[in-house]
């Protein structure tokens, strides 16, 4: 039996328990914080069975498929958009979805006015995930997703409709990167 102490509430090993405890809370807390200011979504990059979704032109046997989450949103609400790298060769391939902070660049133009969506400087967090040049094995058939939070990427601040593709987005396939293109998302921003 343990013996508490007249002067302490906790004895040594409850101390030490409720220690751990509160730090694991304080880091649950701010990862939290974290991941929701992230235009990254960190936790959503993963790969899967390949969609039906429209693709853009494929090169070295990927294409890249771009899908929005919601086609309409009000102005200041998230958006968010899934890449799909998709492998359509025919064979395994060796892929890695690259930092997509740095090599996913897309293109917004207010169809209206024809004017395109600024990016927003520096604001794409870290991005924790790397990885050799040659990733793991993606299987014909299969594809590699990563999500992104366009709101926070790009200034969309005024109702409109909007045009969306990725512009430039570089998975590495079989060790060397690739540039690709998407196909087009029509983005309603309602007031």
């Amino acid at each position: 039996m343990r013996r508490r102490t007249k002067n302490s509430l906790f004895n040594q090993g409850d101390m030490s328990k409720f220690v751990n405890v509160f730090l694991f809370i304080i880091l649950l807390a701010s990862s939290a914080e974290c991941l929701a200011d992230t235009p990254l979504d960190n936790r959503q990059l993963y790969i899967g069975v390949s969609g039906n979704s429209a693709a853009g032109a494929s090169v070295d046997g990927v294409a890249l498929s771009l899908t929005l989450r919601n086609s309409t949103v009000q102005v200041g609400q998230p958006i968010w958009a899934t890449v799909e790298v998709r492998n359509v060769s025919g064979k395994t391939q060796g892929a890695w979805f690259g930092p997509r902070n740095s090599t996913y660049s897309f293109t917004i133009v207010n169809v209206r006015t024809g004017s395109v969506a600024p990016a927003i400087p520096n604001n794409f967090g870290l991005d924790p995930i790397s990885g050799p040049l040659d990733g793991p094995p993606v299987s014909a058939g299969a594809s590699m997703y990563g999500t992104f939070r366009l709101d926070l990427m790009y200034k969309i601040n005024e109702a409109g409709t909007y045009s969306v593709r990725v512009a430039d987005g570089v998975p590495i396939v079989s060790g060397k990167p690739v540039h690709l293109q998407s196909n087009t998302m029509t983005l309603v921003v309602a007031p």
